[in-house]
């Protein structure tokens, strides 16, 4: 009889798991919260927005949370998708985009990479409409693992018409000599920009499901309308809070 769909002692590459594990701190916050199951979670996340907060320099209102990034993904189309909406985004690249398109009714805008497997700014730029809702920029790629410079995507976006929502997708690790687009959140940019990371790929907390988006306040405020309650668990919260404290670890 089968207990995973998964054969045991295999590291899933396509799925990115990390084999390091947790570092010290965070390890040791997992084995304290798992000894309070019973609890319910901070409705508000409030620890872990602070620290988040802290940690990049950010206001506590520039930080919403979620069970996961590919749960936040789900909320842009809760949120943001109209049938009929253009939703444009690189091919290839994290298909959870066009899942949520498919799921929400927008029709999908595929630009193709070019043939270094680069996101095609200009393709980009030249693929919106007035039916454009969101377009998305995955930095570095899934799965193409190509970077683009921080100033040319900086330069991107702020060429994006204002009616579109941009979603920049930094699940990875950054470049040492990068630096990430939400220094534009904290320039308050005026346009609507969505800084998606997670805590499932360098933190080691794929399991526990801990996702962030980093936007304007009123951004973050959709956010919670479309959250369910105690959306990020006791312990993921408690862990994840934890981790963020624990950069030596994560520079290793």
């Amino acid at each position: 009889q089968k207990s995973s769909s998964t054969p045991p002692h295999v590291y899933r590459l396509n799925y990115n798991e990390s084999p390091y594990g947790l570092g010290p701190a965070s390890q040791a916050a997992l084995e304290e919260a798992i000894k309070t199951p019973y609890v319910y979670p901070d409705w508000f996340s409030v620890e872990l927005k602070t620290n988040l907060a802290e940690l990049y320099g950010l206001k506590f209102e520039n930080i919403a949370v979620g069970p996961g990034s590919s749960a936040m993904i789900n909320m842009l189309g809760e949120l943001f998708i109209n049938p009929g909406d253009e939703f444009v985004f690189g091919d290839p690249s994290y298909e959870a985009f066009r899942d949520v398109a498919n799921d929400y009714g927008a029709v999908p805008v595929a630009v193709p990479l070019d043939d270094d497997m680069n996101y095609d700014l200009d393709a980009m730029l030249a693929a919106i409409t007035d039916k454009t809702k969101i377009l998305v920029v995955v930095n570095p790629n899934n799965p193409t693992g190509t970077f683009i410079d921080s100033a040319k995507l900086e330069a991107f976006i702020r060429k994006v018409p204002k009616h579109v929502i941009t979603v920049i997708d930094e699940a990875y690790v950054d470049d040492p000599n990068s630096y990430s687009m939400m220094k534009l959140i904290k320039e308050e940019i005026d346009q609507p920009l969505i800084i998606m990371r997670t805590f499932s790929k360098i933190y080691g907390m794929a399991g526990l499901r801990v996702g962030y988006v980093i936007t304007s306040p009123d951004m973050t405020d959709h956010f919670g309308k479309s959250s369910n309650a105690w959306n990020v668990s006791f312990i993921g919260q408690k862990t994840a809070a934890a981790a963020t404290k624990d950069q030596e670890h994560i520079s290793m």
